[in-house]
């Protein structure tokens, strides 16, 4: 490509930025904060609508042999996923994307050894509850009105079923 054509291009996308900021701006000031696309991606996990929003979040419950259960966050068991990435690793993993609940041998032994540093005992069992909470708009305020069990899965860690 010619420099010239480079030069344009970039300068043309410099400009759209700029426009395009400045429409934010404006349409922030006389309704409301806008999300655009061209700068910010979706974010799936949170459902926007009129009345208020939901999002999902999940939570595992570890149960162990004497029927004794313990709820640990995602944030905890995965702790080296980074807070951003941790929702599609759990939507694609147990979620509506997940294709197949499968662990290998190792990842169960890993499962059961991190619960097991965390809590003391090894687990037997891991349930996993795929939640919505929903919030509306109060008073300039998100309120959570309900929460609602989307998906609940069973999963014995000893034999892989």
């Amino acid at each position: 490509m010619d420099r010239k054509i480079v030069k344009r291009i970039f300068i043309l996308t410099i400009l759209c930025l700029i426009l395009q900021y400045g429409v934010v701006g404006l349409a922030g000031y006389y309704h409301s904060e806008p999300w655009p696309a061209f700068v910010f991606p979706g974010f799936r996990s949170v459902l926007d609508f009129e009345e208020g929003f939901e999002i999902s979040r999940y939570e595992l419950y570890f149960i162990q042999a004497g029927g004794d259960t313990t709820v640990i966050t995602p944030a905890e068991l995965f702790y080296g996923i980074p807070d951003s990435q941790r929702p599609g690793f759990m939507r694609r993993r147990f979620g509506d994307d997940a294709e197949d609940l499968l662990f290998t041998a190792e990842s169960r032994e890993w499962i059961k050894g991190r619960v097991e540093h965390m809590t003391g005992y090894r687990p037997e069992q891991m349930v996993v509850r795929e939640l919505r909470d929903y919030y509306s708009h109060r008073n300039n305020r998100a309120v959570r009105d309900s929460v609602g069990v989307k998906k609940k899965i069973s999963f014995n860690l000893e034999n892989g079923e």
